[in-house]
């Protein structure tokens, strides 16, 4: 039978691990989802330089419509198969349907990790990952619809005390949302819940792991200028220890008179939701 491999690219090639590059050189068939990536043709030349191998692109609908199907074919023909995917596998739920598909099938599956944008994101603004509540999208509108969720998980989370990374949806022609847009959105959203954006400090996150990458502090309706291009992500602060408020004091160089309204707005929400249980 054969074994399937779903390594980890990382935020960018140069994160891959010594591991993963051996596996990679040694394997029958390598493919690359990069959909949740910008500049994928910079990218697969990136990747065939380090590798010496140019992976087979595959596009959303190879992996979700058609369920892995040419990953398939090469595994019952017995191969050793490697799925580069961005950032850390599994963490969207695609490719975990391919490995649950490629082990019912009798096939070996094993998992490669790299860096997430979830602990990147957390690490970048001096935040502890133990304070992490769920994670949200802030999505484009569909068919006439727009989920508000990532408010009422926003909104939850900060009233318990809580960090809440904020990811942004990528639209049907695969072109990223960007913080501005995201910001308009979820601004209005807690504006329609009678809360002040205003008051909320947001760390803007744009391009994290790369060499160009920007992290930026300011409030919700005040996204600042000169991120430059996508992707990007919102991390909003929940309770903050001596350390985490430092750090956004004298790292990042979040204003203070906003850092002090924010904690403000967090106090109110926790008051609020009272005790847990």
């Amino acid at each position: 039978m054969g074994t399937l491999y779903v390594i980890g690219i990382g935020l960018q090639p140069g994160h891959l691990s010594i591991e993963s590059m051996n596996l990679i050189k040694s394997s029958d068939e390598v493919f690359a989802e990069l959909y949740t990536s910008k500049s994928v043709s910079n990218l697969m030349d990136e990747l065939e330089r380090l590798m010496s191998v140019r992976p087979i692109l595959l596009g959303r609908r190879d992996i979700e419509d058609e369920g892995g199907r040419v990953l398939m074919k090469a595994l019952d023909e017995g191969k050793s198969v490697v799925l580069l995917t961005i950032g850390d596998p599994l963490m969207a739920t695609t490719h975990g349907a391919v490995a649950v598909e490629a082990a019912r099938r009798g096939h070996s599956v094993r998992i490669i990790n790299s860096v997430s944008i979830v602990c990147a994101a957390f690490s970048q603004s001096g935040l502890s990952p133990y304070k992490m509540g769920p994670t949200a999208t802030i999505t484009h509108e569909r068919l006439g619809y727009r989920s508000k969720r990532h408010v009422d998980v926003l909104l939850d989370n900060l009233s318990r005390g809580l960090h809440t990374l904020l990811l942004l949806d990528i639209d049907d022609d695969g072109g990223f949302m960007d913080a501005r847009r995201a910001a308009e959105l979820a601004s209005n959203d807690i504006a329609e819940r009678g809360l002040n954006p205003g008051e909320l400090l947001v760390i803007y996150l744009a391009r994290i792991g790369w060499s160009n990458q920007t992290v930026i502090a300011s409030a919700m309706n005040e996204p600042p200028n000169g991120l430059g291009e996508p992707p990007h992500a919102l991390l909003v602060p929940g309770a903050l220890n001596a350390v985490e408020e430092e750090f956004l004091l004298n790292v990042i160089r979040a204003d203070p008179n906003l850092l002090e309204k924010h904690k403000g707005f967090t106090r109110k929400l926790f008051r609020e939701a009272g005790p847990p249980g």
